[in-house]
């Protein structure tokens, strides 16, 4: 068993790499006692390590793509300012300026979160899109009635 000493936590946070390694530690036996398989999924594989990202022609828009931009220049921001040797507060905001942008490439409508601009401009963009096309299609509903009128 575990105790919560066991994890560093700094103020509210926890330390995701401390959690990471007690996840890890969980025993094939508890995994199955969690109602999970060990063999297919284990508690330690719930925390992203690795980004995927899907091909261009996959993305809905250019918007996620300048959202991954985003998300690779705080990684990178991040990563520099580890190598500088920055105060601990400074790269706890770098890293929570991370977290937000990958949280929000997954779901921009979280609780407690402002949205990303480049999903808004998408939605945005996606909304206005499905406005003209339900106007084309009235314009052709309408064109269709007024041409079986007159005949």
């Amino acid at each position: 068993m575990f105790t919560v000493t066991e994890i560093n936590v700094v103020g509210d946070l926890l330390c995701p790499l401390k959690v990471l390694s007690v996840l890890k530690r969980i025993s094939d036996e508890d995994c199955q006692l969690l109602g999970l398989n060990p063999k297919y999924a284990r508690p330690d594989w719930l925390i992203l390590q690795v980004l995927p990202i899907p091909p261009p022609p996959v993305r809905p828009s250019d918007d996620l793509t300048h959202q991954l931009a985003m998300i690779i220049r705080h990684n990178e921001n991040l990563k520099r300012q580890e190598r500088n040797g920055s105060p601990a507060h400074i790269i706890s905001e770098f890293a929570q300026l991370l977290q937000f942008h990958i949280a929000t490439y997954f779901d921009n409508e979280l609780p407690g979160l402002p949205r990303s601009i480049f999903f808004c401009i998408y939605f945005h963009r996606l909304l206005k899109d499905q406005e003209g096309l339900s106007n084309q299609y009235a314009a052709g509903l309408k064109r269709k009635k007024d041409v079986s009128e007159a005949t």
